[in-house]
């Protein structure tokens, strides 16, 4: 049963440190592994002491700009365009598509609208 043993841990910009106490210096009491890819930006304790968990510093990018990565010819792509177009679309039958006066276009559409969207891109999930 090692529920008595103490450890010390920190963290450095990329990689977990994990120390048994009391300090003695053999090398078979530490351990230190690489938590993530990239700069880890934070570790903390269970409640109880019994697990760490980490969060790792943003990957990839601010925003959208890795998911634009994702779709072919990217920003500039047909595909985008395309799901652009039909976010908008979707702004307009949410408030009227007959209506004649300025519309406001936001940065959101309703959770209602993701079905019709989705099924526009052609994907078909279930209800």
């Amino acid at each position: 049963d090692n529920s008595n043993e103490e450890y010390i841990y920190f963290m450095t910009t990329d990689k977990i440190d994990l120390q048994h106490l009391p300090l003695t210096g053999i090398p078979y009491d530490q351990m230190a592994i690489i938590a993530h890819p990239n700069r880890v930006s934070d570790v903390r304790a269970s409640y109880d002491g019994q697990y760490l968990f980490t969060t790792q510093a943003q990957l990839g990018g601010n925003y959208l700009i890795p998911f634009y990565k994702l779709l072919e010819g990217r920003r500039d792509g047909e595909i985008f365009r395309e799901i652009e177009n039909l976010f908008y679309y979707s702004q307009s039958r949410h408030q009227d598509i007959n209506r004649f006066d300025r519309q406001e276009v936001t940065q959101k559409i309703l959770l209602s609208e993701i079905p019709f969207v989705m099924r526009a891109l052609g994907y078909y999930s279930t209800e």
